[in-house]
C-alpha cells in the first residue's frame, strides 16, 4: 500500500528545461522533499507525490514536462474551474493510499474541489511555506 504527498509546483526551476516534475521543480519544499528522500531509493514504491501546476493541472512527480513560468492566480482558477478538478480525480483514479498528505499554499488549494470531499481521509499542512516544510 502506498501513501499520497499533494504538493504544489514552485516557480523556481533548475536548469533543465525538459524532464519529470520531479527533477525539473527546484522550490524550497521539492528542495526538503529531495534531502530527506535522498537517502531512500526505494521511496517511489511506497509513495506517489501528486504536483498541483498551475500550466499542467495535477500531474504525477514522474511526469515529463517542459519549464514554464506561469503563477496560479486568481483569475486562472475563475477561468478554468475544472482543470485542476479533473486531472486530480483522474490521477486518484484505481489508488487506494493508507494515507494522504496535502500540502499546499493558498490559490493552490483554492484551484482544486473540496478535496475533502473527494478524499475525506486526506490530513493537511497549512501556514507559510516555512511551516509547511518542517
Amino acid at each position: 500500500m502506498k501513501s499520497l504527498l499533494i504538493i504544489s509546483c514552485s516557480r523556481r526551476k533548475g536548469p533543465l528545461q525538459q524532464g519529470s516534475a520531479w527533477n525539473l521543480y527546484d522550490g524550497h519544499l521539492f528542495r526538503v522533499l529531495k534531502k530527506l528522500l535522498r537517502n531512500s531509493p526505494g521511496w517511489r514504491r511506497v509513495i506517489d507525490i501528486l504536483v498541483v501546476s498551475a500550466k499542467y493541472g495535477v500531474i504525477r512527480s514522474d511526469e515529463c514536462i517542459r519549464t514554464y513560468d506561469c503563477l496560479m492566480t486568481k483569475e486562472l482558477i475563475v477561468n478554468r474551474p475544472k482543470f485542476w478538478a479533473e486531472s486530480l480525480i483522474t490521477n486518484l483514479s484505481g489508488e487506494d493510499y493508507t494515507q494522504i498528505f496535502v500540502n499546499l499554499s493558498g490559490r493552490y488549494l483554492e484551484a482544486l474541489p473540496n478535496i475533502s470531499k473527494i478524499i475525506p481521509q486526506a490530513k493537511y499542512s497549512t501556514g507559510p511555506i516555512g511551516k509547511r516544510c518542517h
